[in-house]
């Protein structure tokens, strides 16, 4: 075969490989939208804020941003930039144990989505709702919903309390005579209250008291004010839509433990199965075997 063949035929049989696949390098996220700031030679881009951004959870995420401290994020994002492709620069990527850190943290992630996703799909409202039937003994709390007129004097409590008992109007006194300037103008009303969360010199007198009751003047803690409270409402459980987000903490860990016991029977060989069993997992959304719809009893986060 001549040399110029030879060539030719060398030629024709690189031209067919495929071009070698390009370098991964681990963590890199896509630079897109708009620059926020250049970082060495690369572009820190609002796509990545984003990323950033929904990766925090949901609740972590509000919190940041009602204390205003998620506009922060940006200069975070640009220093853990700035070291990050330094360590890329340093070729620490190819570092074998690095390579074994990160498959590791690839593990964790996958795990930590797949558990995530369990706890969504289990913990749907008609689930937390069974469970908080199921535990109704756990939220059992007598309260009383309750207005107040706070006053600098037994003697003003008294005759505040002459007045409602002459058919004065307690929202309308309240709003007049009441001491307390962040309850005066909603006539006089502080909300749902319970044993733990009054003075004991008040929390038996109240909860005693009949809905509709205005009460004799109390002296509030201290000695220094007097109160003439009025009884609206009263319940001896709290509502679940004022206790959901409270049900969903408590079930979380018990819908992971429930899986992973799921995934563990599942996948685990038994001696009794024998080499090469196939074992197929439980879908990520369905309930425990045998168990009711709401998952099984349990602590909370």
């Amino acid at each position: 075969m001549s040399i110029a063949r030879t060539v030719v035929l060398a030629l024709t049989l690189a031209a067919c490989q495929p071009p070698p696949a390009p370098e991964v390098i681990p963590g890199d996220l896509p630079r897109t939208g708009a620059t926020l700031e250049t970082v060495y030679d690369k572009p820190v881009t609002q796509g990545m804020l984003d990323a950033m951004v929904s990766a925090i959870p949901e609740q972590a995420r509000e919190q940041l941003e009602q204390s205003g401290q998620i506009a922060r994020l940006q200069d975070q994002l640009i220093k853990q930039d700035a070291l990050y492709q330094t360590a890329i620069r340093e070729g620490l990527h190819k570092d074998e144990k690095v390579q074994t850190m990160l498959r590791l943290a690839e593990r964790e992630a996958l795990i930590e989505a797949l558990l995530r996703k369990v706890v969504e799909e289990r913990t749907t409202d008609e689930a937390m709702k069974t469970w908080y039937d199921e535990h109704l003994v756990q939220f059992r709390n007598p309260q009383v919903k309750a207005a107040h007129i706070l006053a600098e004097s037994e003697a003003d409590a008294k005759a505040i309390k002459a007045e409602l008992d002459g058919g004065a109007d307690f929202a309308t006194l309240a709003s007049q005579r009441s001491k307390d300037p962040q309850t005066a103008a909603k006539g006089g009303e502080i909300g749902w209250v319970s044993r733990r969360e009054l003075p004991p010199q008040l929390s038996g007198p109240l909860l005693e008291a009949e809905t509709g009751a205005i009460l004799e003047p109390l002296e509030g803690p201290g000695g220094r004010t007097w109160h003439v409270f009025k009884i609206l409402e009263k319940r001896d459980v709290t509502p679940f839509d004022e206790v959901k987000d409270q049900v969903q903490q408590r079930m979380q860990s018990e819908v992971v433990e429930a899986y992973v016991k799921e995934i563990e029977e599942a996948a685990v060989k038994k001696a009794a199965e024998g080499e090469g069993a196939q074992v197929t997992p439980p879908p990520v959304g369905a309930p425990p075997a045998g168990a009711p719809p709401a998952p099984p009893a349990g602590g909370g986060q």
